[in-house]
């Protein structure tokens, strides 16, 4: 429920926007795992612009990718879909 309510409140800051396409920045951290970092990365676009960052002690993983983006829609679906993943948080 709480992840719905922030889903919520993303698309209606999107909306507000009225320039679309728009480059947006998707920001998750997950398990250093390579299986969770393969299955986010599918989740991107391919034009996407990808960078990732170890924790510290490098049990985690902060993966962020800019990419060019058609519509709120579109970026609410991808951000669900990856927040979906067990151990995946979007900021």
């Amino acid at each position: 429920m709480q992840q719905d309510k922030q889903l919520e409140g993303l698309r209606a800051q999107l909306l507000k926007t009225k320039r679309w396409p728009l480059k947006y920045m998707f920001k998750f951290v997950m398990p250093n795992d390579v299986h969770t970092i393969a299955e986010v990365r599918a989740l991107m676009p391919t034009d996407g612009v990808m960078s990732y960052k170890d924790s510290a002690n490098g049990k985690y993983v902060a993966m962020t990718c800019v990419a060019m983006m058609p519509s709120a829609d579109s970026i609410v679906e991808l951000t669900s879909k990856a927040a979906s993943i067990p151990g995946v948080m979007s900021l």
